[in-house]
């Protein structure tokens, strides 16, 4: 209930909006069919990644593995020695 009463304090001041919404007029809207459809009201933003070598990461990912193993091998015999 609390997080109503936020939302609807909010609402009243006139600040719904944040980083993850937008406030659109209902003639916008009822311009675009009643589409609420992000795409109709605000420009999507994508940025490029850069991935690090595959053959990097699963050299990283089979040693990571490794030290599991190593791990797993060692809690085994601290259980099976009880």
């Amino acid at each position: 209930m609390a997080k109503v009463t936020f939302l609807i304090g909010k609402f009243e001041k006139g600040k719904v909006c944040s980083a993850r919404s937008l406030s659109v007029a209902f003639e916008t809207i009822r311009k675009n069919d009643y589409s609420l459809s992000i795409s109709k009201y605000k420009e999507a933003k994508h940025e490029e990644v850069e991935f690090e070598d595959p053959d990097i990461l699963i050299e990283n990912l089979l040693a990571v593995e490794e030290e599991i193993i190593e791990d797993l091998k060692k809690l085994k015999a601290v259980v099976t020695s009880e």
